[in-house]
């Protein structure tokens, strides 16, 4: 995850899960929430509280073509990547050895 300020990884092998959601599939998985963080017409990022489930890392940048990140050993991510299609089907495909 690149962000104009900072850079933000998550090894492949702690990636359970990667799913494409449109914004009523994600008020489906996380009810009512709240953000605690940056935010303003071009995007934002930081926490995300939510009814459901939590606190999940959020990085977006659009109100569109949200990607769900289920996460192992922490806490799930929300983000906006550029082509959300492209990068769900790459990280779905078993990782190369």
């Amino acid at each position: 995850m690149v962000w104009p300020v900072r850079r933000r990884e998550i090894p492949r092998d702690d990636i359970v899960r990667v799913r494409l959601l449109d914004k009523h599939a994600l008020r489906r998985e996380v009810g009512r929430a709240m953000r605690v963080g940056a935010g303003g017409l071009w995007g934002g990022f930081g926490w995300l509280w939510t009814q459901k489930r939590g606190v999940v890392r959020l990085y977006v940048s659009r109100t569109d073509g949200f990607v769900w990140i289920e996460r192992r050993s922490d806490r799930p991510w929300l983000i906006t990547p550029e082509r959300p299609e492209t990068f769900v089907r790459a990280l779905s495909s078993p990782a190369a050895p």
